[in-house]
């Protein structure tokens, strides 16, 4: 009973009476520290869209990259101070190191957030770190090499502040970003400018809401450019979350859009890859034409240096022998069902017997 009580206690997660939960607790950890639940209002940090289903690889990819980046511009970071274990006392010493390890988590420079949204990713930055600075240093050097670097991210943007996704909200951010830009004392410099603005999964909040709000915050000499502007508002609602940044190179960075970059430095390996992806949808096809054709499965996948209609004939030349294989099976299937209703059947006969022995124990005692 006690060896009981203990299984029921541990499978009920310590509960009281060792009730099971109903109910299980986000996981917020991962291999690099704490993930933070939700984007934090007045922050700064960089968003990140992916492939949908790549969020941790995409996650694990920009991070390394960043803090790369981020060594260069402001210095590595420093590691915890390694506790003093002259005095013997190991106690005190692990508890140093503890203490070393969580200020060190709560310093990093690069902090993930638990984002509930499929195909984004978001990183709350910590001071010295400029995300502007950080992600404008990332893009230069795709373009100065050539290379991405990852296979998954697809738009990397620098964001200024948060704050709750609100039409108020977002134009008291808006104006005060914009003032150091757009409203600098004694400089009547003309700024073509534009609105960029996405609103996801938001009930109230629409974009047409934001693009008749925000104008109005921007002094009138200024003007707006859809095709070339020099300076472009960027407003990115994920959910109760509005991000925002008001940013330079916008167009020369493609959105932001590291594929696009690279898209366009490589034209002959896009090239390349957009034949492959219509030869594996073509193959895709054709396997699923082949299936509704003849009522018979894919089994495997082709054959390096044979097209789709050379694998189908292979497949017919082996007809005969798969009916001959399947209608054997069969019929051994079909004693061995028989073999079992006997199993069943004996087992049964069995059964009635022992009720019918404790009965007549019953009615003797």
């Amino acid at each position: 009973m006690a060896g009981g009580g203990a299984s029921g206690s541990k499978r009920g997660g310590g509960g009281a009476g060792g009730k099971k939960k109903f109910y299980s607790t986000l996981n917020t950890k991962s291999k690099a520290g704490s993930f933070k639940a939700g984007i934090e209002n007045k922050t700064a940090g960089i968003l990140i869209s992916c492939a949908q289903g790549k969020e941790t690889k995409a996650a694990t990819e920009i991070r390394n990259w960043l803090k790369e980046i981020a060594d260069r511009l402001y210095g590595p970071e420093e590691a915890a101070e390694e506790a003093d274990t002259k005095d013997g006392d190991v106690e005190k010493a692990l508890q140093a190191e503890l203490d070393g390890l969580k200020k060190e988590r709560r310093e990093w420079r690069f902090q993930q957030v638990l984002m509930k949204s499929d195909s984004m990713i978001y990183f709350k930055t910590i001071a010295p770190v400029n995300p502007v600075e950080v992600v404008t240093e990332l893009m230069e050097s795709v373009l100065k090499t050539g290379s991405k670097r990852s296979r998954h991210c697809i738009r990397i943007i620098p964001i200024q502040e948060t704050c709750y996704a609100s039409v108020e909200e977002i134009s008291k951010v808006v104006s005060k970003l914009a003032k150091p830009v757009f409203d600098v004392d004694g400089d009547e410099t003309v700024i073509k400018w534009a609105l960029v603005q996405k609103v996801r999964s938001h009930a109230a909040l629409t974009g047409e809401m934001l693009i008749e709000s925000i104008p109005g915050l921007i002094p009138k000499r200024h003007k707006v450019d859809l095709t070339t502007p020099e300076v472009c508002i960027v407003v990115e609602v994920v959910k109760t979350t509005a991000c925002i940044s008001i940013l330079r190179n916008f167009k020369r960075f493609k959105r932001f859009n590291l594929r696009s970059i690279w898209d366009d430095m490589h034209p002959d390996e896009k090239a390349a890859i957009e034949a492959e992806k219509a030869a594996k949808k073509k193959e895709r096809s054709a396997r699923g034409e082949e299936v509704w054709r003849t009522g018979k499965k894919f089994d495997g996948k082709a054959k390096k240096g044979k097209g789709v209609e050379a694998e189908a004939d292979d497949d017919s030349d082996d007809d005969d022998e798969e009916v001959e294989a399947s209608t054997k099976n069969g019929s051994k299937r079909g004693a061995d069902e028989e073999g079992v209703e006997d199993d069943d059947a004996k087992e049964e006969d069995h059964r009635d017997k022992r009720v019918k022995e404790d009965v007549k124990e019953d009615v003797a005692e």
